[in-house]
């Protein structure tokens, strides 16, 4: 009896192992970074128009991806684009489950100070 109790803990446990390998064979491997993350609860934090100075952006969100002056405003605009791609079993690429993460934040600045920004964000 002690032998089949034995059989039937180690194919029990063979089991809960193989299960267990299963669920976290599949990783997200970073194939690409580019930009700084931008956080949606961090722009709605630091950027009130008609407060926020254009320092007071920089240091929240360091160097901008680019700058463009038109009619005396200029507008910072920040892009984060990131790659990933499942890999099972740590060798396994899966090319056509590739996800794509990006988000745009444009500041315009009247003078010094923010009159507006947009921030999108999207994934697919």
């Amino acid at each position: 009896m002690k032998t089949g109790m034995i059989s039937r803990t180690a194919v029990v446990l063979a089991v809960m192992l193989a299960v267990a390998g299963c669920s976290s064979a599949m990783t997200r491997k970073t194939e690409s970074v580019e930009g700084a993350r931008i956080e949606r609860q961090a722009v709605i934090d630091g950027i009130k128009p008609g407060e926020t100075t254009r320092q007071m952006v920089i240091d929240a969100f360091g160097p901008p991806t680019s700058v463009n002056s038109d009619d005396g405003s200029e507008k910072i605009i920040y892009e984060f684009k990131e790659k990933k791609v499942p890999v099972y079993f740590g060798v396994v690429e899966n090319e056509a489950a590739r996800t794509e993460t990006s988000a745009t934040l444009e500041v315009i600045f009247k003078g010094d100070i923010v009159s507006s920004f947009r921030y999108r964000a999207s994934e697919k």
